[in-house]
């Protein structure tokens, strides 16, 4: 049986199931200020520093490992029946791509955990900052960084689309900056991602205005609205703007 983090998701190969209990952090205490994590016969402390971020779904914490000052970072959500799909949708992507093994294209995920009010993911910490703070620091870019951007996010929407995994909230802030030279970039925030099960609710309206592809926000007339949605289109629109703004430093569409 699936754990009950991610028993709202339908039908996971039991091979995942797997994955999620062997990824899974025993914590033995945890505070405002630090948690514990069991490991072998040993215990680790890792201690809570300030919040970095806030992502779809929930804050996101540095964490600072007692002893030896490794750092990680550390998005919390808070359990509420209305977001548990949500919240298995997301852990189920970070597992999946964690199995596949993909470091250098996708934040790498470190493990969850949880207590009765949250669930905890363990992410790699990338002190670089995200796209936005890239494009706000020396104006438009030139074309060569704005294709090695592209290439990366690129290959890294064609092993998602592959896995039938749907970013939907493709933006700046989403896209990490580990290296300025040559520029590396890592996809993050799998916060309102969805597998393509059911083709209707891919339509749902999720993601950030500005960003979000004409069809999901009703702008198509007529007989185009009835037509049939291709879900990795809506990422590639998201991507599009994404490559104007860092381009530009504009939005193409400021209405």
């Amino acid at each position: 049986m699936a754990p009950p983090v991610v028993r709202s998701v339908r039908k996971i190969p039991e091979e995942l199931i797997k994955a999620f209990r062997e990824h899974k952090l025993e914590i033995t205490r945890q505070d405002d200020r630090a948690v514990v994590h069991k490991i072998g016969d040993s215990e680790c402390v890792w201690e809570k520093k300030q919040r970095i971020g806030l992502g779809a779904t929930g804050a996101v914490w540095l964490q600072e490992k007692e002893g030896t000052g490794d750092l990680r970072a550390v998005k919390m959500l808070v359990k509420n029946p209305q977001m548990d799909l949500c919240h298995s949708r997301e852990l189920l992507a970070l597992v999946r791509l964690k199995v596949k093994k993909y470091p250098r294209i996708f934040v790498e995920f470190l493990g969850w955990y949880e207590n009765h009010e949250n669930i905890f993911l363990a992410l790699e910490y990338i002190e670089g900052g995200d796209l936005s703070k890239y494009i706000a620091e020396g104006g438009p870019k030139p074309i060569l960084e704005v294709k090695d951007i592209a290439k990366q996010i690129l290959e890294g929407l064609k092993i998602l689309h592959s896995l039938k995994i749907y970013h939907r909230d493709l933006k700046p802030q989403n896209i990490l900056v580990v290296r300025l030279d040559p520029i590396w970039v890592k996809i993050a925030d799998f916060g309102v991602s969805k597998e393509e099960r059911n083709s209707s609710s891919i339509r749902t309206r999720v993601g950030t205005y500005g960003y979000m592809a004409p069809e999901l926000l009703g702008y198509l007339p007529g007989r185009s609205r009835k037509a049939r949605y291709m879900p990795y289109a809506l990422d590639m629109w998201s991507l599009g703007i994404l490559l104007h703004e860092i381009a530009t430093c504009k939005m193409p569409f400021c209405s």
